[in-house]
């Protein structure tokens, strides 16, 4: 059965309907039949709330490595096997050349840009003279973006971290024949920088002094469970920063510590305990070959003196001791 429904002009309108009150939807009675917000939430869908610093920010221990050691979240990217691959991945996205179309003609005309193609900004109709113009002026705001492709490789970042930032520092240049006005240089943020509150605003983690510098600036400052972030909900804090978020991923009811990973997670969470696994059985068959070492008995030879003397060689046992800062292993 369809049951008819009509939405309000105000449902169109970025300032809500009058008085102040949000749009809604409106049933056949005339009546709201439900909210333009969320039905629940998400921080109220857990058994417990945990917020950062008692303010209402998720953890940084948003994904299994934070969760379970900070350090080993950190040597896992210095990994010289995940380091390579992560560049593998990364490398054919940032080394991707912007597309251009040799004839207007072409069989390609209208077609969605893809990696293979190439970069491109399209408008929604391609009949439109003014929609293409806007694509064409963005292309050139674009292309006009110094170091790109380091730009794009930051970002491909979130890949492993679940987010990831950079930093955009605006200017004037010449573009087109017309000073415009656009990122001038940028500067990477690293995704463990990068909270996000209960409403989705993200937060960038500072060096407490710093703060009151910033309030002065007229930037708003919250409080996390690792200390002072920029709270980036004034459109004109939020637009100095590009944000990219990997895999929005809902954490079990009981595991509200990762609660955060709704704002990205990436593949640093799902490789964690293999990782982790690997480690330790490389740690056990270190251990194992250090201790059949040390079974190693002493020997002696000659001097090689003109007295014919015979002086002791230390032992293999003694010397791998003494280089595991092992001195309580006894001599044999």
């Amino acid at each position: 059965m369809k049951i008819p429904m009509t939405i309000p002009p105000a449902l169109a309108s970025r300032n809500g309907s009058a008085g102040g009150q949000q749009p809604q939807l409106l049933g056949p009675d005339g009546k709201p039949i439900f909210s333009t917000q969320w039905a629940v939430e998400h921080p109220f869908t857990f058994a417990g709330l945990t917020s950062g610093g008692g303010m209402k920010t998720y953890l940084t221990r948003f994904d299994e490595a934070m969760k379970h050691n900070r350090s080993n979240a950190l040597a896992m990217r210095r990994d010289a096997f995940i380091a390579a691959k992560l560049q593998e991945r990364y490398l054919p996205v940032a080394l991707t050349e912007w597309f251009v179309e040799e004839d207007p003609g072409a069989e390609n005309q209208g077609q969605i840009a893809t990696p293979e193609m190439g970069w491109a900004i399209e408008g929604d109709d391609p009949s439109d003279a003014e929609q293409q113009a806007a694509a064409e002026e963005m292309t050139q705001l674009c292309k006009r973006i110094p170091h790109w492709q380091r730009f794009i490789y930051n970002l491909c970042e979130a890949c492993w971290y679940g987010r990831y930032a950079n930093q955009l520092r605006f200017g004037t240049k010449k573009v087109m024949g017309e000073d415009k006005f656009l990122p001038i240089a940028h500067l990477p943020i690293n995704g463990d920088k990068i909270q996000f509150d209960w409403e989705g605003n993200p937060c960038i983690l500072i060096y407490s002094p710093h703060q009151k510098e910033l309030e002065a600036q007229g930037a708003e400052i919250t409080r996390t469970d690792r200390g002072p972030a920029l709270l980036l909900r004034k459109p004109e804090w939020r637009q100095r920063f590009i944000i990219h978020r990997h895999i929005l991923n809902d954490a079990d009811f009981l595991e509200n510590e990762l609660a955060g990973g709704i704002q990205g997670v990436g593949i640093r969470h799902m490789i964690y305990w293999c990782w982790w696994m690997r480690i330790e059985l490389l740690e056990w068959a270190t251990v194992f070959m250090q201790r059949i070492v040390l079974r190693v008995g002493e020997c002696q030879v000659e001097s090689g003196s003109s007295r014919g003397r015979k002086r002791p060689v230390p032992s293999v046992r003694a010397s791998v001791a003494a280089a595991a800062g092992r001195h309580d292993l006894e001599m044999v």
